[in-house]
C-alpha cells in the first residue's frame, strides 16, 4: 500500500511542476494598462470586467502611453492634498481633464519657485 501512496505523490510533483503559466486574455495594451496601474498606485482594482472596458476607453481616447504617463502622474500625486482623487481607470477616465489641469498647476508651480530660486542668487 505505501508503494501506491508514494507514487501518488511522486504523480502529484510531477502535475505540479508541469502547471502551466498564468495565462492572459484580451488586448496585451490594456492587460498592460492594467498591470501599470496596479504597479504604479499599489492600489488592486475591483471588477476587472467593468475596468477593462474603461481601459478601453482610455486606450482609444488617449493612447497607450499617454495613458501610462498619466498613470505615472497619479501616482507620484497621490499624497498631495489637493491632488483628484484616483482609485481606479474608471475615475481616471471620467477625472483626466482635472488631472491634467492639476499637472499643469504643479508644474508651472515649480517653475515659478525655480525661477525666484535662481533670481535670489
Amino acid at each position: 500500500m505505501k508503494r501506491g501512496v508514494l507514487l501518488l505523490d511522486s504523480n502529484r510533483k510531477e502535475l505540479m511542476d508541469n502547471t502551466p503559466a498564468k495565462i492572459s486574455y484580451g488586448n496585451p495594451d490594456i492587460n498592460e494598462i492594467i498591470e501599470s496601474f496596479t504597479k504604479y498606485t499599489g492600489l488592486k482594482l475591483t471588477n476587472i470586467k467593468r475596468q477593462r472596458m474603461f481601459a478601453t476607453h482610455l486606450l482609444r481616447s488617449h493612447g497607450k502611453e499617454t495613458t501610462i504617463g498619466m498613470i505615472q502622474v497619479i501616482a507620484l500625486t497621490m499624497e498631495d492634498k489637493y491632488a483628484p482623487r484616483i482609485a481606479d481607470l474608471e475615475k481616471l477616465y471620467y477625472k483626466w481633464n482635472d488631472v491634467e489641469i492639476y499637472g499643469r498647476k504643479k508644474m508651472a508651480s515649480s517653475r515659478e519657485t525655480t525661477l525666484v530660486d535662481l533670481n535670489t542668487l
